[in-house]
């Protein structure tokens, strides 16, 4: 029966853009972030003419940045200073403060957000707490069960912006961040299914190379 006839207590409600969760490691917690895109990919494909034909073979995937919105408080959470904090570990140096004559470059094992290096930003610039784990972006439902998560493996910051001023508006500033990864993968959780590629089936064995054999 569809959803929208069906009001038995077992019924949930279809997946609704307000009710997510995401986890964001080395800036900040979900109560600061106010949109973020989900995951999307884009498979390559390469073209084969043959007279008057036209034929397609599938190529590369590539998985398209995701979109992060947070606001910018001050306690207990700092973005903007999370945002540099990160920018710092990751290994960029600004020249002729502290060690800036040390070649210092930024490298994809210090950047991975999921590094146990990086850390919450905490009020005043104190060192905050360890900020391990992965992105995760985690929708629930109306009784704050999770029902879908999107896990981003070597998550980095691509591009920040730190938002506007003006007198003629009493916004909120926001902090915008654009984030890379090099892929990302599904999971009903609601239904306790494992990941899309987990190498495993529903029943838990490990699916064969070659299903044909």
């Amino acid at each position: 029966m569809a959803f929208w006839t069906d009001v038995s207590p077992n019924t949930r409600d279809p997946k609704r853009k307000f009710r997510f969760l995401l986890t964001i490691p080395a800036i900040n917690q979900s109560w600061a972030v106010k949109t973020v895109s989900k995951p999307a990919w884009k498979l390559g494909a390469t073209e084969h003419t043959f007279i008057n034909h036209k034929f397609y073979y599938p190529g590369r995937l590539e998985w398209d940045p995701v979109n992060v919105t947070l606001v910018d408080p001050i306690t207990p959470y700092d973005t903007s200073f999370g945002v540099m904090q990160w920018l710092q570990t990751a290994g960029y140096r600004i020249p002729g403060i502290g060690v800036a004559n040390t070649p210092y470059s930024i490298s994809k094992s210090k950047a991975v957000m999921n590094n146990p290096l990086h850390k919450y930003a905490s009020p005043g610039g104190a060192a905050g707490v360890q900020s391990a784990g992965d992105f995760i972006i985690k929708q629930i439902d109306a009784e704050g069960a999770p029902i879908e998560e999107w896990r981003l493996f070597n998550a980095w910051i691509q591009d920040a912006k730190f938002g506007d001023l003006g007198y003629d508006t009493d916004d909120l500033i926001e902090v915008a961040l654009t984030i890379r990864y090099d892929f990302a993968n599904y999971k009903n959780t609601f239904s306790q299914q494992p990941y899309a590629n987990d190498g495993l089936k529903n029943d838990g064995h490990v699916l064969e190379d070659n299903p044909r054999d």
